[in-house]
């Protein structure tokens, strides 16, 4: 009995075909290729986007090594952080207000997410 091994080359090529495609960002609409360095939704599982039309570029996605909070949560992120904050701020008794305003931007989009993730807030 004879092994095809044409089907396993084959899938080896599909895979390197997908990653030098060129995907558009979901929010911006830049283009950009189909590897960790360009798209910061590369590898995740599931896949938020639409696999063959579209990634997230590292401006709207973030990028882990950017020098500012801004730069590491993407301008999505950041954007969607900055519009709860007064939401979540105002239900807090004056003290934890002050507190939750003065936390690092990073440490109030763990808490925004938190309570997105429960539910609490839209």
């Amino acid at each position: 009995m004879e092994v095809d091994s044409s089907n396993a080359r084959g899938k080896g090529r599909a895979r390197r075909d997908n990653e030098a495609k060129v995907l558009l960002c979901a929010y911006c609409g830049r283009e950009l290729k189909n590897t960790a360095k360009e798209n910061a939704a590369y590898g995740e599982n599931p896949y938020p986007c639409d696999e063959e039309v579209h990634g997230i570029c590292h401006v709207c996605g973030g990028d882990p090594d950017a020098a500012t909070p801004e730069g590491r949560l993407g301008e999505v992120l950041t954007q969607e952080v900055k519009d709860r904050l007064l939401v979540v701020a105002e239900r807090l008794t004056p003290k934890r207000r002050a507190k939750f305003l003065a936390m690092p931007l990073e440490e109030q989009a763990m808490v925004v997410f938190r309570l997105l993730n429960r539910g609490k807030i839209l």
